[in-house]
């Protein structure tokens, strides 16, 4: 399994006015200025949803259809595309009262079709619906903002993404918290994926798990009962990969020397010091809402399957903080990339040019028109 350490960051902002200093700077480095307020354009535009829909409607997931048309949702002026949200409980026991609450984003991606990524974020008790509007979902209401904007750095421009409150007693899902260990709690979780799978007929998808802080106890515990699960409950559980943003799993006095005190791949720690250039792209997001780095960000290492990356420029947050970053850091965990080094562009920015190319160029931390 990939497992990376990391941060992240998501943001954006709202409607028109004014020219600044900065953006005449950015006027002279041959960068059109994108309006301070306002709608920014973007690589990956808003475009009028088809009728068609990702995910088949049945009996089983109509209660969950959310309305995302412009308007629909309040302050958001914008429309968030095909999405489901709702509780499920976290057994198949007729008397069952324990639920958590989920967002699901099918992405029309492609390269998606046979996978899905779980968000979780830590606390204990965090809601996750923090990772949803201010890191990584569709919808951006970052501190200070008046109100809601798209989110370019959408994980689900990439992959299938849920986000779920767990466990039991996390923001909306609903029941009286039982569980008194992480192996508890990770049982319940898989309660509820089983019945998540069979509501949207998604059995057979490659699962990754990725979540931030005390969620870097929950991921890998959840990831562990999925694979004593994999093969007696064929279909639903065929984790692939895991990643945590700087997880709490320690004090952070001990954490610092987690990894080299601990045997994976049948060897104690990295063989070799950490030195690799952790490489951010190029990228068409110049508009003050979403700026975000490109060029040289952190450090990062590989070995045995367990990808450590130092993060440079972000807090606690990664997706939130530095989002173009923990955009690259998925579309590593899903494969799109070979490694975190690349000079490649984005995935889902195949036509921006590189300094030096795809494989030249050092870039800069904080990238072009920072």
């Amino acid at each position: 399994m990939q497992l990376l350490s990391l941060l992240a960051v998501g943001g954006l902002a709202t409607t028109a006015v004014a020219k600044s200093s900065r953006a005449a700077a950015l006027e002279r480095k041959g960068i059109q200025a994108k309006p301070r307020y306002g709608f920014p354009g973007h690589s990956a535009p808003i475009v009028k949803r088809d009728a068609a829909t990702i995910i088949p409607q049945t009996n089983r997931t109509a209660k969950y259809v959310v309305n995302g048309t412009a308007g629909a949702i309040p302050e958001v002026n914008f429309d968030i595309g095909e999405s489901y949200a709702g509780l499920l409980p976290i057994s198949s026991a007729a008397n069952e009262t324990g639920e958590l609450y989920f967002w699901f984003f099918p992405s029309s991606n492609p390269s998606a079709a046979d996978e899905i990524t779980i968000w979780l974020n830590g606390g204990p008790g965090c809601s996750s619906l923090e990772g949803f509007l201010q890191e990584n979902g569709p919808i951006s209401w970052q501190y200070g903002t008046p109100r809601p904007v798209y989110n370019p750095w959408n994980w689900a421009n990439l992959t299938n993404m849920v986000w779920v409150e767990q466990p039991v007693g996390t923001g909306f899902s609903q029941g009286i918290p039982t569980a008194t260990s992480q192996e508890e709690s990770a049982a319940q979780f898989l309660g509820f994926w089983k019945n998540f799978v069979d509501t949207f007929e998604l059995k057979g998808r490659k699962v990754y798990v990725a979540g931030e802080s005390y969620a870097g106890r929950y991921v890998p515990y959840i990831a562990d009962a999925m694979l004593d699960q994999k093969n007696t409950t064929e279909g639903y559980f065929d984790v692939k990969g895991i990643m945590i943003y700087d997880p709490s799993i320690a004090e952070d006095v001990i954490l610092e020397d987690t990894i080299q005190n601990m045997t994976f791949g049948g060897l104690q720690g990295f063989q070799s010091v950490p030195s690799a250039d952790f490489y951010v792209p190029y990228h068409n997001e110049f508009s003050y809402e979403s700026l975000s780095a490109s060029g040289i960000m952190g450090v990062t290492h590989t070995e045995r399957k367990l990808t450590w990356v130092a993060q440079a420029l972000s807090g606690h947050m990664v997706p939130q903080y530095q989002p173009s970053s923990g955009y690259r850091q998925l579309e590593f965990l899903l494969g799109r990339v070979e490694s975190l080094e690349s000079r490649k562009p984005f995935s889902t920015q195949l036509g921006v040019g590189q300094p030096g190319g795809e494989e030249g160029g050092n870039g800069t931390v904080g990238g072009r028109g920072v």
